[in-house]
């Protein structure tokens, strides 16, 4: 297996959850990626924090590269092709690209990147390489997400970011994260939020 893909979800999530799949299956079927590509996925009823969970999934997943898709954001029809493309194109240590953050009324263009000088402007946001990326094996099964609910991304982050060597960066918008606090399962602001129960 080359690119394993984990996805973490709710029953409450159900529907944007099969859509995102559904969009995954087809380029896999299209790509011809089925003995290439994996999907796994663990859905519980907050049971298990979602640190918890991504860890779960590294530890079956068997792909020479991980990469994570939060269950409700989206990703572009080819985001799987081009991520396999980086990889057996590059051999990096991770693969990056671009996407587009929505709030309400804001939008702005994000770049995940290993550059460390660049700053934010009103237009685009920048990123160290995270569990959005694809992340060699040999780096990823090192490292692990901290057993909470919110900020356990970062903190797998700051620890893939120590033995990165390599990158091979997309420079298009591959992946659409859409934030509305009010359906946010995780951040503290939420009332669906751990934090409130």
């Amino acid at each position: 297996m080359i690119l394993s893909v984990g996805i973490c979800t709710l029953p409450v999530r159900i529907d944007s959850f099969s859509s995102l799949v559904k969009n995954l299956n087809n380029q896999i079927q299209a790509q011809g990626f089925q003995n290439q590509v994996e999907i796994l996925s663990i859905m519980d009823c907050k049971k298990m924090t979602v640190g918890e969970k991504r860890n779960a999934i590294k530890r079956i997943a068997s792909g020479r590269y991980l990469l994570y898709i939060d269950d409700d954001d989206r990703v572009e029809v080819d985001f799987l092709p081009s991520i396999m493309n980086g990889i057996l194109t590059s051999n990096a240590d991770v693969i990056t690209f671009r996407g587009e953050y929505t709030e309400g009324a804001r939008k702005v263009d994000w770049m995940i990147t290993s550059a460390s000088n660049l700053a934010d402007t009103n237009t685009m946001l920048y990123r160290k390489p995270n569990h959005l990326c694809a992340v060699k094996r040999e780096i990823y099964e090192q490292c692990h997400f901290t057993d909470k609910n919110y900020g356990e991304d970062s903190d797998y982050s700051d620890q893939i970011n120590k033995l990165i060597k390599t990158e091979f960066h997309i420079p298009r918008k591959l992946y659409f994260y859409d934030f509305n606090v009010e359906k946010s399962q995780t951040h503290p602001r939420s009332k669906n939020s751990a934090f409130h129960h």
